[in-house]
């Protein structure tokens, strides 16, 4: 989750997303990053009626 602030808004919005780790042979070669960039800002990107602060994820 990154929470930022775009600029001109006057309040900050969380981007939910997940890193994807390859291994091979025991060791680390691939690291990707998946984000949900919402097209207009106010739009949520949760994951409708998920428990994020119940599960320990940063809320607004």
């Amino acid at each position: 989750t990154m929470r930022f602030t775009p600029r001109g808004a006057s309040h900050p919005v969380l981007w939910r997303g997940v890193d994807w780790c390859v291994f091979r042979e025991g060791r680390l070669c691939e690291i990707r990053a998946y984000y949900h960039h919402p097209v207009e800002p106010r739009i949520t990107s949760d994951l409708k009626d998920f428990p994020y602060r119940q599960r320990g994820y940063p809320t607004l």
